[in-house]
């Protein structure tokens, strides 16, 4: 049988064995799954697409295709730094799984007015899309929230609302609802109120709109990112894909919310750079300490479930050291302090577990781990230096 997997006339290699160079041949490593390792080729394909595309931090990236491999370009343009994604294809079924993947991932079907949005030259900031509408034969601006899939229409019924711009949250726009061409503004997205501390943000309920500035980026995780405090006092999650790095200091406008494990997280509307710095430098503490108590009345430590002890350090840039009593594909544990209190489990996407009973120091943020009704202790590591054996 000839085999087409190849270019024609070249035959494929659709057979049990075949020859092929050395130099080109690869071993997987042993926690790399056939069924990963084919996933190789799909998502290199998708990686260079973004790398030619020359994506900037805020993009918006259109996918047109969502096989394979268009669902992994859409993941390397989200990775690559695009604030959201739109992809099209004529199988609903396959919309649907891309939609699943990251919610950044939009079917342009479910965008409405999308198409009269690219003819009105629409302007991108963040989560928000703003354009002219006139398709009435009058003119207002519109709004399209890319996170929550819903439209807004910004300005009343008018002659000309032309040119609108959006910075951050606030859009301007030309309107000649007077006869003459005057400037309007609207802010739009939710009021959020500065708060001096993340601690003060942590004794809010959910739903607060808040405002941080002068906090400092622990670790940044692809689908969100760590601040905490210059003092180290408090830290917290910071959801979304944003172009941040260690060390840098960052304003934050979002929304309080609080995860099924209890921990609490911000849902961020607008994530500013200030400046670069020096990556933070962990808290290092036992087992027993990490996690920490209570803190105040909404905000969950390891006291209700297992009991937690000294102050909740939720959030924060930690370091621990350990056992490993448990491996798998992007995540291991650590024994415990002590066999009630279960293991301590690591989350490490994308990197290589340690062998179980191997001894190592790991840093990352503290966060909140929810198995069945048992609430537990959790480190997110973000790369390799972060898992340091003790044992060589």
């Amino acid at each position: 049988m000839k085999a087409q997997r190849a270019t024609p006339p070249v035959h494929g290699i659709l057979r049990p064995t075949v020859v092929h160079p050395a130099a080109f041949t690869f071993k997987l490593p042993d926690n790399v799954s056939y069924a990963e390792g084919a996933m190789v080729e799909p998502v290199a394909v998708g990686m260079h697409a973004a790398t030619k595309a020359r994506i900037k931090p805020g993009d918006l990236a259109i996918v047109m295709g969502a096989g394979p491999i268009g669902m992994v370009t859409a993941l390397a343009a989200l990775a690559g730094g695009c604030s959201q994604v739109i992809m099209t294809d004529v199988q609903q079924p396959k919309l649907d799984l891309a939609a699943t993947l990251a919610r950044e991932l939009h079917d342009v079907d479910r965008l409405s007015s999308f198409f009269d949005l690219v003819q009105q030259d629409p302007v991108i900031s963040g989560s928000y899309i703003v354009w002219s509408d006139g398709r009435s034969g009058q003119w207002r601006v519109q709004l399209h929230d890319l996170n929550t899939g819903l439209d807004q229409a910004i300005s009343g019924v008018t002659p000309a609302a032309l040119d609108p711009r959006i910075h951050e949250n606030v859009v301007v726009w030309r309107d000649r609802r007077n006869g003459d061409d005057d400037v309007y503004m609207a802010q739009v997205g939710p009021s959020c109120s500065p708060f001096a501390t993340i601690g003060q943000v942590r004794l809010s309920p959910d739903e607060t709109g808040v405002e941080l500035s002068g906090k400092i980026v622990t670790r940044d995780l692809g689908n969100s990112f760590g601040i905490q405090e210059p003092d180290r006092s408090a830290g917290i999650l910071v959801k979304g894909v944003w172009a941040v790095a260690p060390g840098d200091s960052v304003s934050v406008k979002g929304i309080l919310k609080t995860l099924e494990s209890g921990e609490r997280i911000l849902e961020p509307v607008i994530v500013r750079v200030a400046s670069a710095g020096d990556a933070p430098v962990p808290l290092g503490v036992n087992n027993r300490t990490l996690g920490g108590e209570d803190f105040g009345d909404f905000t969950t430590g390891l006291s209700s479930g297992l009991d937690g002890w000294g102050l909740n350090n939720v959030g924060n840039l930690m370091r621990v050291w350990g056992r490993v009593t448990a491996s798998g594909n992007g995540w291991f544990a650590l024994a415990g302090w002590n066999p009630s209190a279960g293991d301590l489990r690591i989350e490490c996407p994308g990197l290589t577990a340690p062998a179980v009973d191997a001894m190592v120091q790991v840093t990352g943020i503290a966060g909140l781990n929810l198995s069945g009704e048992t609430r537990n202790r959790l480190i997110r590591a973000a790369r390799a230096e972060d898992i340091v054996p003790l044992d060589q």
